[in-house]
């Protein structure tokens, strides 16, 4: 085995060397080393804690969304639903003013074919008794003469 080592060239300050090196590898280890992997290791939980929250607040938002749509429909409906009520009272307004509208109308001429048909029958009497007026002034003259 010492042929071995002298044929690789080592001696005695190998061990040195090793203990040296083992030496500043453990020193580097606790001093660097791990705060650095823990570091890295803190570094990738937040990442994938910062990604999951992510995802998580897309899915509330997702969903906040999809309630706010579907609020905007029911208002939309409500919405159209009160529109189409107000039209339905505005015709049946409509259709109420028309028939008053009408029936005074009818009235109106009513009362002005009874005035009508007044006025007629008290020209007639009084053609009828001028008629007569005349007709007897003309008999008159005509038996005057």
């Amino acid at each position: 085995m010492s042929e071995i080592l002298e044929q690789l060239t080592l001696d005695h300050t190998f061990y040195y060397e090793f203990a040296i090196f083992a030496a500043v590898f453990v020193f580097l280890s606790r001093s660097f080393f791990k705060p650095f992997l823990a570091h890295l290791e803190s570094r990738f939980e937040r990442t994938v804690k910062d990604k999951e929250t992510a995802t998580q607040m897309m899915v509330s938002v997702t969903e906040k969304v999809k309630e706010y749509e579907a609020s905007i429909q029911s208002a939309r409906r409500e919405a159209q639903a009160l529109v189409q009520k107000i039209i339905q009272t505005a015709k049946l307004k409509e259709s109420e003013i028309l028939a008053q509208a009408r029936e005074e109308s009818r009235k109106r001429i009513q009362e002005s074919l009874v005035s009508l048909n007044q006025e007629k029958s008290l020209i007639r009497a009084q053609v009828k008794t001028e008629v007569e007026q005349l007709a007897n002034t003309l008999t008159e003259r005509i038996l005057a003469k």
